[in-house]
């Protein structure tokens, strides 16, 4: 890469970059043409108003101005997670991350959910950490848990390939 960055994270909520803004597509222009994958912070809860209480058309608008745009959805679009699954259900660069949305609903109808996406969507779906809000042995004992059953090479896709796969061809 001539940047020298495999990947970067965007924060919108932190950053006060809303999907709204120009220079958001722009970003993501500008990652697709230099082969830097995205990781985009999904959770949209937030007091404030620059930030669209329904963002998933305007992010999907702006990828869709991305061609060959790599990019990881975190926290998996939270309480509209099946949305954003079939949001990316087309489009074989995004990954939806459930990290964050394994621990903070646990014990929700968001069980039933993700149960659902583990058994049928297992190509699309990684996990990561999102430490320090859970520490990685939550992660992996709620990814355990859907995960029991699973052919090992759902939970490999889910586990670690599907990650791998996206940065590899970075």
């Amino acid at each position: 890469m001539a940047i020298g960055y495999r990947a970067i994270k965007i924060h919108p909520r932190l950053s006060g970059l809303s999907v709204r803004d120009e220079r958001f597509a722009q970003l993501l222009r500008a990652a697709a043409a230099a082969g830097v994958t995205v990781f985009h912070c999904c959770y949209q809860f937030s007091a404030d108003a620059r930030h669209p209480v329904d963002p998933l058309p305007v992010l999907m608008e702006a990828v869709a101005g991305a061609p060959g745009l790599r990019m990881v959805l975190l926290h998996g679009g939270t309480v509209e997670l099946l949305r954003y699954a079939e949001a990316i259900r087309s489009n074989r660069n995004l990954l939806l991350d459930l990290s964050f949305t394994l621990n903070r609903y646990a014990g929700s109808s968001l069980d039933q959910d993700i149960t659902y996406l583990f058994r049928t969507f297992d190509q699309r779906i990684c996990i990561g950490s999102d430490y320090p809000d859970y520490a990685p042995a939550q992660v992996r004992e709620r990814f355990e848990h859907f995960a029991a059953g699973l052919a090992q090479d759902k939970q490999d896709n889910i586990g670690w390939r599907n990650i791998s796969s996206l940065l590899e061809t970075a």
